[in-house]
């Protein structure tokens, strides 16, 4: 049953590349687009009917579907008393997975969340069987976010806070996942809460200073991929889906030049995330050193931008500032010049932007 959620392929695979296609900060050869697979294209255009014949929700559906198999067979186990904290880890690894799983859906194939509207909006199937004969139904939105909550934090007791290996759920994974849920919510007293939990676990920074120049087959700042795989901010490894529409996003696909702007001259992402080129501005800043596959997963930088929101929301603003410094500092060169506002809104933009 480990084996079954050790399988990466299966497991840490599938999140999609809808959402990245169809956002703002890039841009397609002409090329590219005219040859491009038509969900591809459709996603790009934000065309109403985005699918060409189905939705491409399969690989994450596989990995719910696993989730489930694992569940219901750990229930048929006789286990010895010793036996019964790895029958735990197991259970607590798939309730979490199932949730991230449900999490990555609804971003791409549910309305938005919205607490007055929630409990009629569409949500996504929930499979809560292996059963393959049992007619799916689509669940509204509330009781889906209701059954992602119950899966994570079902998952939190029976996980080790820190995991084996980074490909498996672990408390801290757990935590975050709720932080970045509630936050979608937009409750952001418990996204803040959470996220709080997780960095007592796991608080780690990169400080992108120590990315010294090296060649192209090197760690470094010049190199194809500057970050290095045993990334002390990863929490939990997910990358995007393999297919057509992944080598959507690495085939002639350009990063705009407006948002490579916004990167300060004296921000060590500039050079570290982007290779500029005669042809364009490409993206190489990928965690799992793999320009195909996007790193989709959780890490220590987004809990920290989570809960500098949340605190600027709720009108903290020396605490906002503060985790948003500590973050900023670790990707500025020397000359780096703490973020200040005299507001919350004025804090909150700064963290937004």
């Amino acid at each position: 049953l480990q084996a079954l959620l050790d399988h990466a392929d299966v497991m840490n695979n599938n999140v999609f590349a809808y959402g990245e296609i169809a956002s703002d900060g890039h841009s397609v050869t002409e090329i590219a687009f005219s040859t491009a697979v038509v969900a591809a294209s459709n996603a790009y255009t934000w065309s109403h009917q985005p699918y060409s014949k189905q939705a491409n929700w399969g690989s994450t559906y596989l990995r719910v579907f696993h989730c489930n198999l694992v569940l219901e067979e750990l229930e048929k186990l006789s286990l010895t008393a010793a036996e019964k904290s790895d029958r735990e880890n197991i259970k607590g690894q798939a309730l979490f997975n199932r949730a991230e799983a449900f999490l990555a859906l609804t971003q791409v194939f549910a309305q938005p969340y919205n607490s007055t509207t929630a409990a009629s909006d569409m949500g996504i199937p929930l499979r809560l069987t292996s059963n393959v004969a049992e007619q799916s139904r689509r669940a509204n939105v509330l009781a889906t976010y209701d059954r992602i909550i119950s899966d994570a934090t079902e998952s939190i007791p029976l996980l080790p806070g820190l995991p084996l290996v980074k490909t498996r759920g672990s408390k801290a994974a757990a935590f975050a996942l709720l932080a970045r849920t509630y936050l979608v919510m937009q409750d952001y007293e418990k996204a803040l809460d959470y996220a709080g939990r997780c960095l007592a676990i796991q608080s780690a920074l990169k400080n992108y200073a120590e990315l010294s120049t090296g060649a192209s087959t090197q760690i470094g700042a010049t190199a194809n991929f500057p970050t290095p795989l045993h990334n002390p901010e990863m929490i939990f490894y997910n990358r995007m889906y393999t297919s057509a529409l992944s080598g959507f996003l690495t085939t002639n696909y350009f990063v705009e030049q407006s948002l490579y702007n916004q990167y300060a001259t004296n921000d060590l992402r500039r050079g570290r995330f982007f290779r500029v080129t005669a042809s364009g501005i490409t993206f190489k800043g990928n965690y799992n050193n793999v320009s195909s596959q996007p790193f989709c997963g959780i890490a220590t930088d987004e809990v920290y931008l989570i809960r500098a929101e949340c605190y600027a929301r709720k009108g903290q603003i020396t605490e906002a500032l503060a985790d948003l410094n500590l973050l900023l500092s670790k990707r500025y060169d020397a000359t780096f010049t703490p973020v200040t506002a005299n507001t919350a809104d004025e804090a909150l933009v700064k963290i937004l932007t």
